[in-house]
């Protein structure tokens, strides 16, 4: 049957071997001529003379690469050939750094800084009636070191539209305020971070009921090294691009534009904790309307972390601690397969979405979309004493939207990620890996209902000692209840791994 408005809708993913692909289900017929537009119905480009695809028969499938058409390609707008040039950033002759960030944070008086001309410029507007400072033009830090400031309770600071360039290391230590309007380019070289702070993001380290909006964040690339000395023991580590700890408070309509990358890594194998995020390293507050779907941008997220306790890594956060996450459409990358750990979880999405033991808040991942790939990562063996406790029993969970859900809900999830994990020989009774096409394993779950895993995931690829697999959700759940509450999954294997 032919779509009447004669334009079907589709989302991109990534494949495997990192090449960005779309599918659609046609109708029969001639599609040798066609166009492709953005979200919005921008326009983008028009494919002609495809001989190929002259004669569609129904029940079969067509594969083209762009690569072999550029003949064919009509640009139906310029803007699809080049990135955005970076904003002309006025030349200033007396700009500082650490006086810009002071005069955000005493949020007293303009700052003005004189240009190479010798003429005077006003860099940052003090509102003459609210405790806000706004930017009124793009300044460039140069990759250089700062000192970090907190921003206090009621201080807003607007970006008004304006970019800050060549950021290299965190703005604020904590931000209490609001952040707003705002582009932040990262320095386009890759930072190399090894420092004793628990704590890492672009825009701040911890945010403690701040308020961060309107957002973009353009091409960051962090690799952040955790020492490998005894110091190390016992610490939590939360790294993000933009946030690493956001303790309570929100962030909402956030873009990302290029590529973005964060790697944790550390060669200590004592017993430490890691929240790795592409957003955020570990949330206690909410995220809404994330989005790097538009601006074509892959988010990388990589931990290689040994040792003993716990990781999580995920495309938007580490975890979701007592959180909410509410819509969003990402391309994320998510690898932990180098990292190893008591407890390892790992998801297109999240590591983990839940409400602790004693929590009185609730936790959920609401309307999200997640295309590209998820690798979990390893354990160490179970059975061991790490701690007074006693006996320790090991897990790693991985999951296309998540790793692991306790306590928390999942609804309305869109999932085009392939999910994979390492095979692991000769684990005991204490050690054992879920693995799930759309969630990786659930504890107490309350609300599981419309998601939709619509990428092929074999879980009888996972029939292993130690392992259970499913191509929804490794284990924790009951198929019968799951799907009457129309959780979808396509593949091989068993719904749920370890069906209740």
């Amino acid at each position: 049957m032919t779509e009447q408005s004669g334009k079907v809708s589709s989302q991109v993913f990534v494949k495997g071997d990192g090449k960005r692909a779309v599918t659609f289900h046609l109708a029969p017929g001639d599609y040798s001529r066609f166009s492709l537009t953005r979200r919005n119905n921008y326009a983008y480009i028009t494919i002609s003379n495809v001989d190929a695809l002259r004669e569609l028969e129904a029940n079969k499938a067509y594969s083209i690469s762009l690569a072999n058409l550029q003949g064919n390609i009509t640009p139906d707008d310029d803007a699809w050939i080049d990135e955005p040039d970076l904003p002309e950033v006025p030349q200033y002759d007396d700009f500082d750094i650490n006086a810009f960030l002071r005069a955000i944070r005493d949020c007293k008086k303009d700052y003005i800084c004189k240009l190479k001309d010798g003429d005077s410029i006003v860099v940052l507007k003090k509102d003459d009636w609210r405790n806000e400072m706004l930017l009124m033009q793009d300044v460039d830090f140069e990759g250089a070191d700062f000192t970090a400031v907190d921003l206090p309770n009621m201080v807003t600071f607007d970006g008004g539209g304006h970019s800050i360039l060549n950021v290299a290391y965190p703005m604020f230590n904590t931000l209490y305020g609001t952040v707003t309007q705002l582009n932040i380019y990262a320095n386009r070289k890759k930072i190399e971070v090894w420092e004793n702070n628990t704590e890492w993001g672009m825009l701040a380290r911890i945010s403690d009921k701040g308020t961060i909006s309107n957002i973009r964040l353009e091409g960051m690339s962090v690799e952040f090294t955790i020492p490998n000395v005894l110091t190390t023991q016992g610490k939590t580590y939360n790294i993000g691009a933009l946030v690493g700890w956001v303790k309570s408070g929100s962030l909402s309509e956030i873009t990302l534009a290029g590529d973005v990358s964060v790697i944790v890594d550390s060669e200590y194998t004592g017993d430490y904790i890691v929240f790795a995020g592409g957003v955020v390293g570990q949330c206690s507050g909410s995220m809404e309307h994330i989005d790097n779907l538009g601006s074509h941008s892959t988010i990388h997220v990589t931990n290689k972390c040994r040792g003993y306790s716990s990781r999580y890594t995920g495309g938007l956060a580490g975890a979701f601690n007592e959180a909410i996450m509410d819509h969003c459409n990402v391309n994320t990358i998510v690898d932990a397969g180098e990292s190893s750990g008591t407890w390892n979880y790992a998801g297109g999405i999240a590591g983990a979405v839940r409400t602790t033991s004693g929590g009185s808040g609730s936790a959920a991942i609401v309307d999200v979309t997640v295309t590209g790939s998820v690798k979990g990562g390893n354990i160490v063996p179970g059975g061991e004493s790490t701690s007074e406790s006693g006996t320790t029993t090991t897990h790693s969970s991985t999951g296309g939207i998540v790793g692991h859900v306790q306590n928390a809900s999942v609804t309305g999830g869109i999932v085009l990620s392939k999910v994979s994990v390492g095979k692991q020989e000769g684990l005991n009774e204490y050690s054992h890996y879920t693995v799930g096409g759309v969630i990786g394993s659930m504890t107490n779950a309350a609300n599981i209902r419309k998601n939709e895993g619509c990428i092929f995931f074999n879980a009888n690829d996972y029939i292993l000692t130690g392992y259970t697999a499913g191509t929804f959700c490794g284990g924790g759940g009951s198929t019968t209840e799951l799907q009457a509450e129309g959780n979808t999954a396509v593949g091989m294997g068993k719904f749920v791994g370890s069906d209740r």
